[in-house]
């Protein structure tokens, strides 16, 4: 072989030498991609877990307010109920005046327990949501996870 012919098998032995390393670095960029990827679904779900406990919380709360409410409703039916007895003892006008100011305010408490319903309704819906996207990132995150261990699995395959 002739130093010419010995001259290009070298080079073509360095630039096959090469073509595998950018190949590496490729993979490797490939690799950093997916675990960026997968710290932002991460955080996406912590997100969403924060989100959850947050609505939770809310929706705890909303409940107490919806019992305070129905304990409201009693006591006023049960003070109607005691105006009612003492308007029947006195004039018919007095008796007519404590109907509609007990109406008034049983439908007041109606109102606000109508109002609290809505809102728990509103944040049950939004706790169903927040499932839903936590469930969807944790696919998203087990396809990305799915698709780091292959790109792992390449690697290792490739620099045996």
């Amino acid at each position: 072989m002739s130093q010419a012919q010995q001259a290009a098998e070298g080079i073509r032995n360095v630039a096959v030498k090469f073509r595998g390393f950018l190949e590496a670095a490729d993979a490797l960029e490939r690799i950093g991609n997916l675990e960026q990827a997968e710290r932002e679904t991460m955080a996406r779900v912590e997100q969403a877990k924060k989100s959850e406990a947050l609505a939770v919380d809310l929706l705890k709360k909303k409940a107490q307010e919806l019992n305070k409410a129905e304990e409201e409703i009693q006591a006023a039916k049960d003070k109607t109920d005691e105006i009612i007895a003492f308007a029947k003892k006195t004039a018919a006008s007095v008796v007519a005046e404590a109907e509609s100011e007990g109406a008034k305010i049983v439908q007041s408490a109606k109102n606000a327990k109508a109002s609290f319903e809505r809102e728990i309704d509103g944040l049950r819906a939004e706790r169903e949501a927040l499932r839903n996207s936590i469930a969807a990132s944790k696919e998203e995150l087990a396809a990305i996870n799915k698709q780091v261990e292959e790109a792992k699995n390449k690697i290792a395959a490739f620099l045996k």
